[in-house]
């Protein structure tokens, strides 16, 4: 740490000892948002020290700058859930600026776990709250990030796109950094890989010169590749050798030496290709088995040449396996495009939305009231099937005052005194010319009926009743006909007290009354296969 980093610890620390009113945590965090840019790895130290803040402004704070430190250290972490507490705060925070550095360091995490459609998608809404907010530095540095990965996996146009992109951005800033030549080294590297050579070879001589200006070893090396593999592609072989040979003074690099004899291959003198020792060289980089794979054949060992192609081949293969397993959809591609098209349309989507609100709500009223009407209409329907029942139940009474009295006041003890309560109701109905208000009450006392006559209880005493005062009939019917199913029996019982076919389903709880009829027609088949005395004592329970 030097003197200037003394100082402002000290400063920073009589601020403190003060008693400014500032909150320590808080004080920290504006002190490593300070140090970040210059000395990210002062920023991070200070950040080890201090315990994830209690509050969530503070803690979004930490989760943003502590990510921000660890990237600009070269930490390399894979784990999102640290940086998802900065994203998820300042979605609805309102604080756009450190939204926007949320989702770009959000972004470089996804890339680090190899979810590069995802980092694709993150550093795309980075860039449009960085054009939001006119921010061209950091527009550029998305810009970049999203260039690096379609070249990654060979999107050659659209890394040249974002490759431009970035390049215009970084031009655009005020803040001129190392950041603006590495964008012309991209622009190179994009021109390059789309066959552009002429472009891209002015723009890695303008990169090598910057690097020499930045002291940036990696960045000469990589524009001084690129010029020299132009001026192979340019036919300038010895351009390109002096190229290769220079790279190869500063690293050792196989596929340099395949690149020097492919060049030599393709210049005027193509012996010295054939006098370059490779025997001694195992290794299997691209552009040197290429080589190889040309000498070899020169020599008429194909055997050999073909041997290292498929080698090649199996590693395009593995790169290609690679490629289709991201995933990248048409979407993707196109969100930065349609972003601009949706912006334009929010106001028409926004009336769109007012009217479809409205219609929504007419067709909802619509749909309440139509369903009211339904309902209405089902109670009617069931009020008037319960008023026809009921007149059943009354004729029912009737007829059976026609018996003996032993008879009668069994029946009536079992059917309770409620059918006393439909036979008055019934009068009232007809004296009264059919109000609504008696065929409800008809209704409702004809629905308590009805799930007294469904249960096990009162449908054992039916069946007792009919044994006592009819010889034993239901008894001999099981009798007689034991492979009946039990709603058989229960269909004769009722059928023999008289209740209509659609009083009968709604006790058997058959949905269409068309099933009692060819339930009864199905018994009265089987009855029939009896004796002629037999089948008269059944069927005349069966004949309405």
């Amino acid at each position: 740490m030097n003197i200037t980093h003394y100082l402002i610890s000290a400063l920073f620390t009589l601020l403190l000892l003060t008693g400014c009113a500032i909150d320590p945590a808080t004080a920290t965090l504006d002190r490593a948002e300070t140090l970040m840019e210059e000395h990210p790895d002062s920023a991070l130290a200070m950040l080890d020290t201090l315990q994830p803040p209690t509050s969530a402004e503070e803690n979004a704070r930490y989760a943003l700058l502590y990510s921000q430190a660890l990237d600009k250290n070269y930490i390399d972490i894979a784990d999102d859930s640290l940086i998802l507490i900065a994203v998820n705060h300042y979605e609805k925070s309102g604080d756009i600026y450190r939204l926007m550095l949320s989702h770009y360091y959000h972004a470089r995490v996804l890339y680090n776990k190899e979810s590069f459609p995802r980092s694709l998608l993150v550093h795309h809404k980075s860039l449009r709250y960085a054009e939001q907010l006119g921010n061209y530095f950091w527009c550029g540095r998305n810009a970049d990030q999203i260039f690096g990965i379609y070249e990654m996996f060979y999107h050659c146009s659209d890394a040249l796109n974002y490759a431009k992109l970035a390049f215009d951005y970084f031009n655009k800033s005020e803040k001129q950094t190392i950041f603006n030549s590495y964008a012309v080294l991209g622009l190179a590297r994009a021109y390059y890989n789309s066959d552009k050579y002429d472009e891209a070879l002015i723009l890695a001589l303008g990169a090598a010169d910057s690097a020499k200006k930045y002291d940036d070893r990696s960045m000469y090396l990589s524009a001084k590749k690129i010029s020299s593999e132009c001026y192979y592609f340019l036919n300038l072989p010895d351009s390109a050798i002096k190229g290769y040979s220079e790279l190869l003074t500063h690293e050792y690099d196989p596929d340099l030496i395949g690149l020097i004899g492919l060049t030599y291959l393709k210049s005027d003198n193509p012996n010295k290709a054939y006098e370059m020792t490779l025997d001694t060289i195992t290794a299997l980089t691209p552009n040197l088995v290429t080589f190889k794979s040309s000498i070899y054949k020169s020599r008429n060992d194909f055997k050999s040449a073909l041997s290292l192609i498929e080698n090649i081949m199996l590693k395009n293969d593995s790169t290609l396996i690679s490629y289709l397993n991201q995933g990248f959809s048409s979407e993707l591609s196109d969100y930065y495009e349609y972003e601009d098209k949706i912006k334009e349309l929010e106001f028409a989507n926004l009336k769109m939305t007012y009217g479809i609100t409205i219609s929504l709500i007419v067709i909802a009223i619509s749909c309440i009231g139509f369903i009211v009407i339904k309902m209405l209409i089902r109670k009617n329907r069931i009020i008037e099937r319960n008023v026809n029942i009921a007149q059943n139940f009354n004729e029912i009474l009737i007829s059976k005052e026609a018996k003996s009295k032993q008879d009668q006041e069994k029946i009536l003890d079992l059917l309770t005194s409620k059918f006393k309560m439909i036979d008055s109701l019934c009068s009232s109905y007809y004296e009264s010319s059919a109000t609504k208000s008696i065929k409800r009450k008809i209704s409702d006392e004809v629905e308590s009926i009805i799930q007294d006559l469904m249960s096990e209880e009162r449908l054992t005493e039916l069946e007792n009743s009919l044994n006592l005062n009819d010889s034993n009939i239901v008894a001999s019917l099981r009798e007689d006909l034991p492979q009946l199913k039990e709603l058989d029996y229960k269909l004769f019982i009722y059928s023999a007290f008289g209740f209509s076919n659609s009083a009968i389903a709604l006790f058997l709880k058959e949905d269409k009354i068309e099933s009692i009829y060819n339930r009864k027609a199905r018994l009265k088949t089987k009855i029939k296969k009896l004796n002629s005395a037999q089948q008269e004592k059944y069927l005349r329970h069966l004949s309405h």
